[in-house]
């Protein structure tokens, strides 16, 4: 009888509740690709050799200093970012006509608590038969630190189109 007076109590003050509650985790990509951007067996492979080591997670980093890393509670990477980084530039430039193995390593893919998103990498491109090519891509933008995580990953989209672009016009 004590039991079920305790339970009631609970359920009537808000403590206990019957209701099932909504998870505020919100899962992130990065664009989409359309049909036209699809890579369609082209004969690019690209590699993304190393993204810094506290993006391998799915909660979505933020710099919030120049040593500290801030984890977003409720937003998370839809896919390993390491996989729809290397997919996404590889759609990118297989409309180039580039045939070969481009290895991306990624010093930076962040955005940070002050408002700036920056990509930073070294590549290096195998075409078959020729020597390798390489370069460095460094970039920054800004983002909103009050717009939504969505702004932000659209900020680091741009900038991870940005790199592909560069890498294309060094190769051509």
């Amino acid at each position: 009888m004590r039991v079920v007076a305790v339970v009631s109590m609970l359920v009537l003050s808000g403590c206990l509740s019957t209701e099932p509650k909504e998870d505020p985790t919100r899962f992130y990509t990065l664009s989409p690709l359309t049909l036209s951007e699809k890579a369609m067996g082209g004969d690019l492979d690209v590699v993304v050799l190393r993204l810094p080591y506290y993006l391998s997670g799915r909660k979505i980093a933020i710099r919030s200093g120049e040593h500290e890393i801030e984890y977003l509670e409720f937003d998370r990477w839809a896919e390993p970012l390491d996989v729809m980084v290397g997919e996404r530039v590889e759609n990118l430039l297989v409309h180039e006509g580039l045939s070969g193995l481009l290895k991306i390593e990624f010093v930076r893919f962040e955005a940070t608590a002050e408002g700036a998103v920056v990509i930073a990498a070294e590549w290096s491109f195998s075409p078959s038969g020729e020597a390798e090519k390489g370069g460095t891509f460094e970039t920054e933008g800004t983002w909103e630190r009050s717009a939504s995580t969505a702004d932000m990953v659209d900020d680091l989209d741009r900038l991870l189109d940005a790199f592909a672009e560069s890498v294309a016009a060094d190769l051509q």
